[in-house]
């Protein structure tokens, strides 16, 4: 987690919320130590409108994205997992910000892809 007097930059002109150029609230990726393949996320402070839920406290938002992240982690680690081959999206970018994410029990959460129905579910 980046903290709020931060940003995230990939290193070739695309930023995070408070860096010149936003392009994403967070990401996922890997990258191989020894014969171990390591998962990691950035998870940079949401304090742009590009990057919040109106109304969300920042600890809301932080838990959206914590969230998205962590479930793509898991269905795509290094990158050559589940893909939506029409879209190009990951499983969870497809429902990222529609329907708008919302609240269970304080915590940030979006709908997730459903294979069975086409189309996006609340899990939570």
């Amino acid at each position: 987690m980046i903290p709020s007097t931060s940003y995230s930059d990939d290193g070739q002109g695309d930023d995070s919320c408070g860096g010149p150029n936003l392009q994403y609230c967070a990401y996922h990726s890997s990258y191989t130590s020894g014969a171990n393949n390591v998962l990691y996320a950035i998870e940079p402070y949401p304090s742009c409108g590009g990057c919040q839920v109106a109304g969300w406290t920042a600890a809301e938002n932080e838990d959206h994205f914590i969230c998205h992240e962590t479930r793509e982690a898991a269905t795509d680690p290094l990158g050559t997992g589940w893909w939506n081959t029409r879209t190009g999206e990951e499983l969870d970018d497809q429902c990222a910000w529609s329907p708008t994410p919302f609240l269970s029990g304080g915590f940030g959460y979006q709908d997730e892809w459903s294979n069975a129905l086409s189309r996006c579910v609340q899990t939570r």
